[in-house]
């Protein structure tokens, strides 16, 4: 083996074998990248970005500075190429290009080059999906790609404010025809009360950014959006209701002495005895509700953000947690105050982090297949503020056991202004926007 296909066995342990970098590789052959190394103008633009990626990251990895120049050198042969390929006419209905940038947001996460070009390139992924439409893919290679970067496109939404174009209708009319069975069915549904998460999220900033937010116009695009919000937690409620219905996704509570008692990592017994776990009938459960938790969360945040402090009260500071049993409507939660909204945050958090702990424990080999997911809920309870001794254990672990779960790339997104892409206007061409240049 070359040391090329030393570097791209190397990466491809890092990323899901079903993911879509590993399935653009099957198509590329060795020798095209040996040869692209030696030649760097040479070769397509996936193959410059691929040998980019492979460079660049294991010579981060392992401390190669001449390997990881030689990567940074690349990575600017491909920026220059990808640039070009852009400024062509129906540039963004190719896969390459699509697979391209991904391939590059996926270099950001894992071995980053700045701290903020995992969100530029993200924000360019959206736009190159935005021109190119729901509809228009031509393979099953083309779905791949669809299906595979809804994570991405919304953790990038989530970070920067902005609303996601996978809260349009036709992007969710187009995602649930492509579902081929429940469990897609299921992810689907949480994606889209995810999505419709970043259009509260960015109603809500643009309304914070107001100069003029005493003016009784804007308590009423206040209430407005807080009813919204309210609308689609007591949507996602029914969600959960129905699926709970379902004895497939049963699972047991359990005390930490009874969850250690099965073999597993050293730290079960480290477990604080107070600690309350799961036990899942069916493992496929876990990452449904892990999923779900997370979407409460965001959610939660906004209406936190909404509803203003009132004076401190025993009753105020208490959840309800039969809520989770009972139908409720939005007028039911319009009473709610601020530190109960607070208070429900505390409890979906820990129903990630109860789920996070029966995938570590239970079903390590899961964390490699559920990578995508397992970001986007560790970066949204890392920062959840409960001071009992439990929540004070799970920031704690969360920073020892949980840390390389997160690749660089994202925990440097919440360090850092969001960075933004500049795209421009080309007068001459059919579509309004045309180049998007990084």
């Amino acid at each position: 083996m070359t040391d090329v296909g030393t570097y791209i066995c190397y990466t491809q342990k890092h990323l899901s074998t079903r993911g879509l970098f590993n399935l653009a590789m099957q198509d590329v052959s060795l020798g095209d990248l040996d040869a692209l190394s030696t030649s760097p103008s040479s070769g397509r633009l996936f193959q410059k970005t691929a040998l980019t990626f492979v460079l660049i990251f294991f010579g981060t990895q392992h401390k190669h500075s001449d390997i990881a120049a030689w990567g940074y050198t690349m990575h600017g042969k491909a920026l220059e190429q990808l640039n070009q390929d852009l400024s062509e006419p129906g540039s963004c209905t190719r896969d390459e290009v699509i697979i391209s940038v991904v391939t590059l947001t996926l270099m950001e996460c894992l071995a980053p080059t700045g701290a903020k070009h995992y969100l530029q390139h993200m924000l360019g992924l959206e736009r190159l999906l935005e021109l190119r439409g729901p509809g228009l893919y031509h393979s099953p290679h083309s779905l791949r790609i669809y299906k595979s970067i809804r994570h991405m496109i919304l953790f990038a939404s989530l970070r920067t404010g902005s609303p996601s174009i996978l809260a349009k209708p036709e992007w969710k009319t187009f995602y649930r025809a492509e579902c081929k069975d429940e469990s897609e069915i299921i992810e689907q549904q949480l994606m889209e009360f995810l999505a419709d998460c970043t259009v509260l999220m960015a109603e809500r900033n643009a309304l914070f950014a107001d100069t003029h937010r005493d003016n009784p116009l804007q308590q009423q695009r206040c209430d407005n959006i807080k009813l919204r919000a309210l609308a689609c937690l007591s949507s996602l409620h029914l969600w959960r209701r129905r699926w709970s219905s379902d004895i497939r996704n049963t699972y047991l509570v359990t005390s930490a002495a009874s969850f250690r008692q099965h073999p597993g990592p050293s730290w079960l017994y480290d477990l604080p005895s107070s600690l309350i776990l799961f036990e899942f009938l069916d493992d496929s459960a876990a990452p449904a509700l892990m999923f779900h938790s997370s979407v409460l969360i965001y959610i939660l945040r906004v209406l936190i953000s909404l509803t203003p402090e009132c004076a401190s009260d025993a009753m105020q500071r208490t959840f309800d947690h039969d809520w989770l049993q009972e139908p409720v409507s939005p007028d039911d939660l319009w009473t709610y105050t601020q530190d109960q909204f607070k208070a429900a945050e505390i409890v979906a958090a820990w129903e990630v982090m109860r789920c996070l702990l029966y995938f570590m424990a239970r079903r390590p080999d899961y964390l490699a297949s559920q990578r995508s997911l397992l970001q986007l809920a560790l970066t949204t309870i890392w920062t959840i503020h409960d001071e009992t001794l439990e929540g004070l254990w799970m920031t704690q672990f969360l920073r020892t056991e949980c840390s390389a779960l997160i690749p660089k790339g994202l925990l440097l997104v919440d360090k850092y202004d969001t960075g933004r892409v500049s795209v421009e206007h080309d007068s001459s061409a059919t579509t309004p926007l045309r180049s998007i240049r990084y």
